[in-house]
């Protein structure tokens, strides 16, 4: 019993570490897809990748409710309703997450094609509006690398969008859309790497991080689950132990009662009326004392003898 506070810290921090990474991940993918990111607006072997980062906000967001709500019930001893939150928690990673994760792991980790949404705008070289949004949400330059910007492109983007004539790259291929130092165009400052393999890089590393750690977290939950029963069960037990105590004492401070009572009702020296009929008289009258108050310690404990049996009838009823 002497462990149970430490046991309780241990949890609360698991808890901290895993609600603060998967806030993480919920913020990034809510990120993305609200931004509607370049970085996801991609197609990957015929599925949008925004479903995916959608099936990740719902598992974290589905992770920290059920987190949040299991700590807050455990810590106030709300012990049926945890036990109930903590079998519907195993059964919805063991049923749910579990399969979709293993299948997403393997669709990271099996070379697949990606096809970006905004391809045709670098490809046909037109659409500068998307391009430079691209470029510069997803930290690019060109479709394959600056070298995209060959002299016909980037003349062609000169004639639509006002570029110094000493620039060999759009603005939008620039770190924090500068490109110069003292008033100086420096290469160094412009993006080393294209959008398709930067996309395409995201896609793959994202998919697979995210998906081991909610993987490895929802394996440890099915040891935390199963402890977490122990503990709630000990607990119960502990608060039954305490009922029948507290029931045990009123009873026998009752019966203490009921024995001091009986006790002054045969010393009570009743008044004689006459002869041998008072005396006979007060003989049964203290008889019939003794059996009523006999009849009352008998009641008394029958009656608590029956609370304390309904008492752990409910206790079994609720387990």
């Amino acid at each position: 019993m002497s462990k149970l506070p430490g046991q309780k810290c241990l949890l609360a921090t698991l808890f901290s570490l895993k609600f603060s990474i998967c806030y993480v991940i919920f913020a990034e993918s809510l990120s993305l897809f609200i931004t509607n990111s370049p970085l996801i607006n991609v197609t990957v072997r015929g599925i949008d990748y925004s479903i995916v980062v959608v099936l990740f906000m719902v598992m974290t967001a589905t992770i920290l409710i059920f987190e949040t709500i299991l700590m807050i019930s455990m810590f106030t001893n709300h012990f049926n309703f945890t036990n109930r939150l903590n079998i519907a928690d195993t059964l919805i990673q063991m049923i749910f997450f579990l399969p979709i994760l293993i299948t997403l792991i393997i669709f990271a980790s099996i070379s697949s094609t990606v096809k970006p949404h905004w391809e045709s705008s670098f490809k046909l070289g037109v659409n500068y509006t998307t391009l430079d949004t691209v470029q510069r949400d997803a930290f690019c330059c060109g479709y394959d690398g600056p070298e995209y910007w060959n002299d016909t492109y980037f003349i062609a983007y000169q004639q639509e969008n006002y570029t110094s004539s000493d620039w060999k790259y759009p603005v939008s291929c620039c770190r924090k859309n500068n490109c110069t130092v003292h008033g100086t165009f420096k290469e160094e400052r412009v993006y080393d790497i294209g959008c398709f393999p930067h996309t395409s890089n995201f896609v793959h590393r994202f998919t697979l991080v995210v998906s081991i750690l909610l993987l490895v977290f929802t394996l440890l939950s099915f040891p935390r689950n199963l402890w977490l029963y122990r503990y709630i069960e000990i607990c119960r037990r502990k608060e039954r132990e305490q009922k029948c105590a507290s029931f045990s004492n009123e009873l026998q401070s009752e019966n203490d009662a009921s024995n001091r009572q009986c006790g002054g009702v045969t010393s009570l020296q009743l008044l004689p009326i006459s002869g041998a009929e008072s005396e006979k008289d007060s003989m049964l009258t203290s008889d019939d004392t003794h059996i009523h108050s006999s009849e009352t310690i008998t009641k008394n404990r029958k009656t608590k003898a029956d609370i304390v049996s309904k008492s752990f009838n409910i206790s079994a009823a609720e387990e």
